[in-house]
């Protein structure tokens, strides 16, 4: 049976409703990113990303996952915010055959994830709905698995708060988001956002090449420096920081990867 047939939930009834103009521009923006397959279909790119995944929710160990999914019956997976369904399939990986995989994304991006999986052989349903409003029962969920989405909700903590109610007794919340980001990143966002509001998507993608290309190259450097004192006034903390981060105003505690249990 599938996800949404146990959750008593029929597809077409299901109310997108009028989200923000915040939240459209975010939907836009990420339906035209995921709709560039060949930026994350690489296998390099999903071994890292696998990789990523393991150690940032596992602590770089599968056994974990495994243990999971393999105490009690089969689950119901959320994956809140699926975009392309790449995490979800990395993280995942086969144990999805043997369980009931939901991907729920509010923008087009959902319609490439229901496309990859059917590429895949691997059964899933999907929805395109607001992930801080849907329509899911309360305490119906095993486990929900959202990555690096609720921050781009209109409320993290409403999104948070919301999500943690369709939880099972004893189910399992596997998120990420970003901390507040330093001044400098902040300043530098808010400059390329400017530069770039006049322009298309495809325009916007292009313009950005460079600044890929950038972050590339440092990453391939695999450097670090020492920052012996804390720089509060840019929001970077004393310690080893890696170069790639240092350039691109991005400290390493800026990220929150949290695995929440609900009792």
């Amino acid at each position: 049976m599938s996800a949404l047939k146990r959750l008593g939930i029929r597809s077409e009834k299901i109310d997108r409703g009028t989200a923000s103009n915040q939240q459209q521009q975010t939907d836009e923006a990420f339906g035209f990113k995921w709709s560039k397959r060949h930026t994350y279909e690489s296998r390099a790119y999903k071994a890292n990303v696998r990789r990523w995944l393991l150690e940032r929710y596992c602590s770089d160990d599968p056994k974990k996952l495994n243990d999971w999914l393999g105490i009690g019956d089969r689950k119901i997976i959320l994956d809140a915010g699926c975009g392309a369904g790449v995490a979800g399939m990395l993280f995942f990986g086969d144990s999805l055959r043997d369980h009931d995989y939901l991907g729920v994304d509010s923008s087009s991006a959902v319609e490439v994830a229901r496309e990859r999986f059917r590429e895949h052989n691997m059964a899933g349903d999907f929805l395109r709905a607001d992930i801080s409003n849907i329509d899911v029962p309360d305490a119906s969920i095993d486990i929900i698995f959202s990555e690096g989405v609720l921050h781009h909700t209109d409320s993290t903590e409403r999104s948070l708060k919301h999500l943690s109610k369709k939880l099972v007794p004893g189910g399992r919340f596997m998120f990420y988001v970003y901390r507040k980001k330093a001044l400098v990143r902040e300043y530098t966002d808010d400059a390329i956002r400017d530069a770039l509001r006049h322009m298309n998507d495809y325009e916007a993608w292009e313009a950005l090449k460079p600044l890929t290309r950038l972050g590339i190259e440092l990453g391939r450097l695999k450097q670090q420096i020492n920052i012996e004192s804390p720089i509060p006034f840019l929001g970077i903390e004393a310690g080893k920081l890696d170069l790639q981060r240092f350039f691109l105003l991005e400290p390493l505690q800026g990220v929150l990867p949290r695995r929440i249990i609900v009792r």
